[in-house]
């Protein structure tokens, strides 16, 4: 398993980047954003919050952007309170496998309006299934 936080300001189209190393010979297994405070989208259709995991900063290689706070007119909360109301559906991009270690990319990013909260910290965890005879 592993751990990093990172802060989520509440900027409009900019991108929130938080890394990890995936250990070699390993399966994401889980993922889980846990946010410190609210986040809670401005209320307007098309105000989501999109999630994108890559081997590169943005570039979607596992997870291409999609909503995980999907505002379709009404705002939509994620945080202390519960999970998002609405999300889009995640496509998995490419294999969650990996033979060699590698550095990925988690990245959260407000689309049309500043966020309706004040910028709070997510940390993810991240849970790896080691698939070789000896873990690292």
């Amino acid at each position: 398993t592993s751990a990093t936080t990172g802060t989520i300001a509440v900027t409009a189209d900019a991108t929130y980047d938080v890394t990890f190393t995936q250990p070699a010979d390993t399966i994401i297994r889980n993922l889980i954003a846990i946010p410190a405070g609210n986040i809670v989208t401005a209320g307007a259709s098309g105000d989501d919050v999109d999630f994108d995991l890559g081997t590169s900063a943005g570039g979607g290689q596992i997870i291409d952007q999609k909503a995980i706070l999907d505002d379709g007119g009404s705002a939509v909360t994620a945080g202390v309170v519960g999970g998002p109301a609405t999300s889009e559906a995640i496509v998995i991009a490419s294999t969650l496998y990996s033979a060699s270690a590698r550095t990925l990319h988690a990245r959260l990013k407000p689309l049309a309006n500043n966020l309706a909260t004040a910028a709070t910290t997510v940390t993810y965890l991240v849970e790896f299934l080691h698939l070789g005879s000896t873990p690292d």
